[in-house]
């Protein structure tokens, strides 16, 4: 449907959406209060949630980081399990370098174990150690600058085979977060709740030289709790999904003084325990929810949802909110909404007109600017003043006029190209008695890396036939290349006498001069004495030549003359094998793995059993015959599907000389 100018247009498309928004304002006024409230409501929770949990993310992601660290220590040899004293100076950087983390630990199997640590309030940190020469105690002490040791601050029994942190990792036998557990200072006092992401570290043997573990404290959590209140009378909470408290914005305990925990629900803060009793059953919440309570006379809203963590830890963030104080501010929304909706749309209505007619000039500008790089103009400047955008866009249609230029004349010089790397295949397969040649060859790009040539040695008696298939890591340009230079060295070298391993050798020690041994090619050459019916064949890493007898009706296997990629390896060096008393009807087929891996649309290879098969049924056909139906059944194979690589065979059958 054709549309009137712009320039009739551009004010009607003003004026209509500020008619209708004039005209919804009105309607919608009665009940948007009500539908604002429950947005804001939503949108606190939202941001609630979001910045506790890239905050507790931060502080989980610091304690995996820190424990892949020292597990790197450990697998190199720089930290030794036997040798736990010499880990001090490593745990103390460590630490001292992470504020979030609260401790690192190591305990073995035997018991030994040693920790730096820095517990919630305190200054400075502590070092503790436990071997043979402990008896097994714990001795803890403090540490000064760069880990030394300063005084030592007591003695007790400790076995880390105990603490839930190493029970977690070997129940979970992989790297894991322990449950929420209180901890406990030497004296007996709980500090806080904690967690901690525990390691077990195997040796080569797969046998458990320890568990490695970073602790934090979920004191910071409370803390943020309270700091990212939104409104003044709200409270937060973090449980776990039983229930039992994590943080709160509230001043209240989350650890009982027996160092058990605190369920919500029976929290020494009225609303924090209203809520929770509200809410029941926390394990249910597994999408967000919005719960009403009434605490204290005063009604409330529960806005709780699970904690969105990278750590598969079962958490439901809740934020409690007075109605009041959401409410008080969209009823002031709604009085202001109405004294601005009036000036609004005023303005908007002149506005609208003056924008309408400073856009109309720029448009047509920019209409006949398409125009000329659409005919093919490309070095007619285009440039458009007015509002910043179509200044933008007009550099923008200089920037796509220089590229589409850029990319015809990329376009013209892959055209030619290809047109050259055309000519460098065969044009058509050898007319020799005995022999009857067909080629074929598919790039997937304009240009490609498979290789195949015909070389005619007409000064052997019996007028041998070199057959030369290669195949180019990658594909395009670069594949290109290389593929007309390997061609060039072996050209060059074929007049020379030589074994074929000789040839590949000097055309490998070429290639890896040019190349430096990062890009590669595979390369097959078989020697054809059609009188002596004889094959010579060496193999540079490609896939070994298929031979079909039509008279066994079987596929036979070739004598063994592989070796590396051309272009890898300097000194490599290539031998001979050969195939004796080939036979009339007899099929040889060398091609690129382009062909047999082929895959259709849903990602199934062609395979080299369906080739032979093909090669089976059609055994009786010409050279060229077989290769058509080959290349048919292979593009029937494929359907839709793009093809992804070059594909390119040459196929021999061996017939009566005389």
């Amino acid at each position: 449907m054709r549309l009137p100018s712009i320039r009739y247009s551009g004010p009607i498309l003003f004026l209509l959406p500020v008619v209708a928004v004039v005209i919804a304002f009105s309607l919608v006024a009665s009940w948007q209060g009500h539908r604002l409230a429950d947005e804001l409501a939503g949108r606190v929770m939202e941001q609630a949630a979001a910045r506790v949990a890239s905050t507790t993310n931060g502080y989980l992601r610091n304690a995996a980081l820190v424990t892949d660290y020292v597990a790197i220590l450990i697998a190199e040899g720089e930290l030794d399990p036997q040798r736990l004293r010499d880990w001090r100076p490593v745990l103390y950087r460590q630490l001292s370098a992470n504020p979030e983390i609260n401790s690192i630990t190591f305990g073995t199997p035997s018991g030994e174990a040693t920790w730096m640590i820095r517990y919630p309030g305190e200054l400075g940190l502590e070092y503790a150690i436990s071997d043979a020469d402990t008896n097994r105690q714990i001795i803890e002490y403090r540490v000064g600058v760069n880990g030394s040791v300063e005084s030592e601050l007591g003695v007790y029994a400790y076995d880390p085979r105990e603490r839930p942190w190493y029970r977690a990792a070997l129940a979970a036998d992989d790297q894991t977060w322990s449950d929420v557990y209180a901890w406990v200072r030497r004296s007996g006092d709980v500090s806080t709740l904690g967690i901690a992401y525990a390691r077990p570290i195997y040796d080569s043997g797969g046998e458990l030289r320890g568990v490695l573990d970073a602790d934090i404290s979920l004191l910071d959590v409370s803390r943020f709790l309270k700091e990212a209140k939104t409104f003044e009378s709200a409270e937060s909470m973090l449980v776990g999904r039983d229930g039992n408290l994590i943080g709160t914005s509230a001043d209240i305990a989350v650890v009982g003084v027996d160092g058990g925990r605190i369920a919500s629900a029976g929290a020494d803060h009225p609303l924090i325990a209203d809520a929770a009793r509200k809410v029941q059953s926390f394990s249910a919440v597994d999408a967000p929810q919005v719960f009403e309570v009434n605490s204290e006379g005063i009604d409330y809203r529960i806005d709780i949802r699970p904690l969105e963590n990278s750590w598969g830890l079962d958490w439901r963030l809740a934020v409690i909110v007075p109605d009041s104080e959401i409410t008080s501010g969209v009823t002031r929304l709604r009085r202001q909404a109405w004294a601005i909706g009036g000036a609004i749309a005023l303005a908007t209505l002149f506005l609208g007109l003056v924008a309408s007619s400073s856009m109309v000039r720029p448009v047509t500008r920019l209409a006949a600017a398409v125009r000329r790089i659409g005919s093919g103009e490309f070095d007619e400047p285009v440039n458009i003043g007015g509002h910043l955008e179509f200044v933008q866009l007009s550099g923008e249609l200089r920037r796509m006029s220089a590229g589409l230029k850029d990319r015809m004349r990329l376009r013209q010089s892959l055209e030619l190209a290809m047109e050259i790397q055309q000519k460098l295949l065969p044009g058509q397969p050898p007319n020799i008695a005995g022999l009857d040649v067909a080629g074929h060859s598919t790039y997937c790009d304009e240009t490609g890396g498979d290789y195949y040539d015909f070389i005619e040695l007409h000064e052997t008696p019996s007028h041998e036939l070199v057959v030369v298939l290669g195949d180019v890591m990658g594909h395009g340009i670069a594949a290109a290349l290389l593929m007309a230079t390997a061609r060039g060295i072996l050209r060059s070298r074929a007049g020379e006498e030589g074994s074929l391993g000789q040839w590949l050798t000097h055309v490998n020690r070429l290639l890896v001069k040019d190349t430096g041994g990062e890009r590669f090619m595979t390369m097959v050459l078989l020697v054809i004495d059609p009188a002596k019916r004889r094959v010579r064949l060496a193999n540079a890493g490609h896939d070994a030549p298929i031979v079909y007898d039509p008279a066994q009706d079987q596929f036979m296997d070739l004598p063994e003359s592989g070796g590396l990629p051309l272009g890898i390896v300097e000194q490599e060096e290539y031998e001979d094998a050969t195939l004796e008393r080939c036979q009339p009807g007899q099929i040889l087929l060398v091609g690129t793995d382009g062909l047999w891996e082929s895959q259709d649309g849903e990602g199934a290879a062609y395979g080299k059993d369906r080739l032979q098969e093909v090669i089976r049924t059609n055994a009786k056909s010409s050279a060229e015959e077989i290769s058509a139906a080959i290349a048919a059944d292979l593009h029937n194979f494929r359907g839709k599907a793009r093809q992804d690589d070059d594909v390119t065979f040459v196929l021999i059958k061996f017939m009566d000389v005389g």
